[in-house]
């Protein structure tokens, strides 16, 4: 690998380059493999992108030291015979020695062994490069770019398959990691980004929990000063903002819509408020269709509701929308395209 500066120019840049590029296609092609052995459907192809990818890192590195005008092909020979000795000794016996259960939790931790060496690989070709007026020295942009792109991929790739390895072996959660109380830290958020958007607009947020609304007042006073007004009270109670009622032009509302018993992991349930997760009853949709019938009575014609679900309730909020009073209603998706927010015009 320390041949790499010496290659370019001359008869080797072909060799420079295809090491350079084989490594990138080579990371790449781990990282395809980690995907294919997430599932069983596709553990098979996954780990025939891993060999391949190992082929390929394997072949341009013989090949750049065949083209190497110091000539250390069999010196380079060597080292590759005695590193593919160990490793293949240690593989088979680890590999006749694990369960079947366990394969895929070791495929993912060998995999990490494969990021480490690109990412060290890619350091060592950055420390090794000639730097200064020389030939070499025109293209370094074009060289710390591959060295730059093969380390971000290669410790994508290690710490990846670090993460893998630990959830498949159940030393960590399989959960997707939350930050503990993160629904207190957004209190507000609508409302100051409302104001802040739409600076002539008079904002109105209605927060059923009295700390909720503390922090959301602190917040959109920090965010906001003097825009936003924040009570506390059950936005889904006809007395509240009555004398707004035929007035509103917009409603903007996050209610609890979790339906019963259907938390997706332990730690939401544990740090997030019971009221501000199940909507109530089976479907989890007692809170939204009452904020559906009460954004009614507040919309003008032509006033528009935006109200976050869950993804498996647009199909019955847009019927209920329809059935409180709306003319229009739509369901929107959010960034990995689920379902997640219902659009109703009054």
């Amino acid at each position: 690998m320390n041949d790499i500066p010496n290659v370019i120019g001359g008869s080797s840049d072909l060799a420079g380059r295809f090491l350079s590029l084989g490594s990138i296609v080579a990371a790449v092609l781990f990282i395809l493999a980690l995907a294919g052995l997430s599932k069983q459907a596709t553990a098979s192809r996954g780990n025939l992108l891993g060999a391949a990818g190992m082929a390929l890192a394997l072949v341009a590195t013989v090949w750049v030291s065949v083209s190497s005008p110091r000539n250390e092909s069999v010196q380079t020979f060597a080292l590759v015979a005695v590193a593919m000795s160990i490793g293949a000794a240690a593989g088979i016996w680890k590999a006749r020695r694990v369960e079947m259960t366990g394969m895929p939790e070791l495929i993912a931790l060998l995999h990490s062994f494969v990021g480490l060496a690109a990412v060290l690989v890619g350091y060592n070709s950055f420390i090794d490069w000639p730097r200064g007026p020389s030939s070499a020295s025109r293209v370094e942009p074009f060289h710390m770019g591959e060295i730059g792109l093969a380390v971000f991929i290669g410790a994508v790739t290690l710490t990846g398959s670090v993460v893998a390895y630990l959830k498949l072996s159940a030393r960590i959660s399989g959960a997707p990691l939350a930050l503990p109380g993160r629904n207190w830290l957004n209190l507000g958020a609508i409302a100051a980004c409302v104001a802040k958007e739409v600076p002539g607009a008079r904002v109105v947020a209605v927060e059923i929990s009295e700390t909720a609304a503390s922090l959301a007042r602190e917040n959109c006073e920090r965010l906001v000063p003097g825009r936003v007004e924040v009570i506390h009270a059950d936005a889904t109670d006809p007395l509240v903002l009555h004398d707004l009622n035929g007035q509103v032009d917009v409603v903007v509302s996050n209610p609890p819509y979790v339906p019963a018993g259907a938390v997706e992991d332990t730690e939401t349930e544990q740090h997030e408020p019971t009221v501000a997760l199940y909507g109530g009853g089976p479907d989890g949709l007692e809170i939204p269709i009452d904020v559906l019938v009460r954004s009614v009575a507040l919309l003008r014609t032509g006033g528009v509701l935006v109200m976050e679900h869950d993804h498996e309730q647009g199909a019955l909020l847009r019927a209920a929308a329809l059935g409180a009073g709306f003319k229009q209603a739509e369901t929107g998706q959010d960034l990995t395209g689920r379902d997640r927010y219902l659009r109703a015009v009054r």
